[in-house]
């Protein structure tokens, strides 16, 4: 194309020539990389036809357990990845994206492993999971629970575990390899005991909520958005408030008004210690990068105006000085 412009500019070659070749490369390199894509006969949507699944399981889901789904599994061909997520329900597999969190990448590798019989997978709130093969999920924790479209089977998990729990005992496990192996071959029962990467843990007998919970122990979520939760729960002894999300600089927390650290459960979590009593617990996100962009972009508007005006000053000054003396009379 470049060759064609500069032949037509030198003038060895027509003007309407020229164009007409350039409209003629223009079309060859549009369409012949994806010429075998194009024509199609192929219904495209049918990985949305869904209605009878997805209508099921957005209906069992969401407050107050806010569980989530799971398509990670063989029916990328009759389900698109982002159905859940565009119907209201969090798929743990996620959209297909080239960027993932190493932590995430790892603990889903790790849940998934075993038919899913794991119970790394009960702690990620998978309460819902779509295949074709019923050997994905052979794990006798998993009921069948209705028919989708193309075959698609969708099954419950019975050991499904809340986004928000309770927990006394913590264990202190650097390693997030070593930690996960514990979890998952049940060196600590997950449903009773945490994982932090450091500080001190604590031994505790009293059952933590996905137990059943001690008496008068409660907790639950009050308000989910993505970028704000609001949790409410009642203590009888010092313990962590865990939530099943994914921990991430930026998240903040606070303890019935009062700042307080987040820590990292289990390798993935957010964790906020609590003392016994009722206490309303407020998660939000403040990106730590946010304040540094917008410092830059305000610098950057500025510097634009100032280069603008000094620009506009300097042609004034330069268009004065260089008219005839009879022009400024």
């Amino acid at each position: 194309m470049a060759g064609l412009l500069l032949a037509a500019v030198r003038g060895r070659m027509a003007g309407r020539a020229a164009a007409l070749l350039l409209a003629v490369l223009l079309v060859i390199d549009l369409f012949s990389p994806n010429s075998h894509f194009n024509p199609t006969s192929t219904n495209i949507l049918s990985g949305y036809d869904q209605a009878k699944a997805i209508d099921y399981i957005k209906a069992n889901t969401g407050p107050p357990n806010f569980y989530r789904m799971d398509s990670d599994t063989d029916v990328s061909a009759v389900w698109q990845p982002m159905l859940g997520t565009l119907a209201g329900v969090p798929d743990t597999g996620g959209v297909y994206n080239p960027l993932e969190l190493r932590r995430y990448a790892a603990y889903w590798d790790a849940a998934k492993a075993d038919n899913r019989g794991s119970v790394l997978y009960n702690l990620l709130s998978v309460k819902y999971t779509a295949v074709l093969s019923p050997a994905l999920v052979a794990n006798p924790k998993f009921n069948f629970a209705v028919n989708g479209n193309a075959g698609v089977r969708v099954v419950e998990n019975k050991l499904a575990y809340p986004r928000f729990f309770l927990v006394h005992d913590a264990a202190v496990e650097p390693d997030d390899a070593t930690a996960l192996g514990k979890l998952a071959n049940g060196t600590v029962l997950g449903w009773h005991t945490i994982y932090l990467p450091d500080g001190a843990g604590r031994k505790s007998a009293t059952p933590s909520t996905l137990e059943g919970g001690a008496p008068g122990e409660r907790a639950w979520i009050s308000e989910y958005t993505p970028n704000r939760i609001r949790a409410q729960v009642d203590a009888t002894e010092d313990g962590w408030a865990v939530f099943s999300e994914v921990w991430y600089p930026g998240w903040e927390a606070t303890v019935d008004g009062q700042p307080v650290p987040i820590a990292r459960a289990d390798t993935l979590f957010r964790a906020v210690a609590v003392p016994p009593g009722s206490h309303t617990i407020e998660l939000h996100f403040q990106s730590p990068w946010l304040r540094l962009g917008l410092l830059i972009s305000g610098a950057t508007l500025l510097l634009t105006v100032l280069g603008g005006l000094a620009a506009l000053l300097w042609y004034r000054r330069t268009t004065h000085r260089s008219l005839p003396e009879s022009s400024l009379l």
